[in-house]
């Protein structure tokens, strides 16, 4: 397994989105992580960058902020 960054975005409401692939074997599926916590970006690129994609992808999976189902309920 192994992880290619495509892109980090601060938004202006604070939100980090990190889009990255993870490649395994011949294919690939593409995620965006939104994170909280700027300590969580910096923290991902660090462990990225020194080749450590496994743990680097356990920091965005522990910090990602969870989404939760806005739908209006019917009665």
């Amino acid at each position: 397994m192994k992880i290619i960054h495509r892109s980090t975005i601060k938004n202006v409401d604070g939100v980090i989105d990190i889009d990255i692939c993870i490649v395994d074997d011949l294919k690939f599926k593409k995620y965006t992580y939104h994170l909280g916590s700027e300590y969580a970006a910096r923290k991902f690129h660090t462990l990225y960058r020194k080749g450590h994609h496994g743990r680097a992808l356990v920091i965005l999976n522990k910090f990602k902020i969870k989404e939760e189902n806005h739908a209006e309920k019917t009665s």
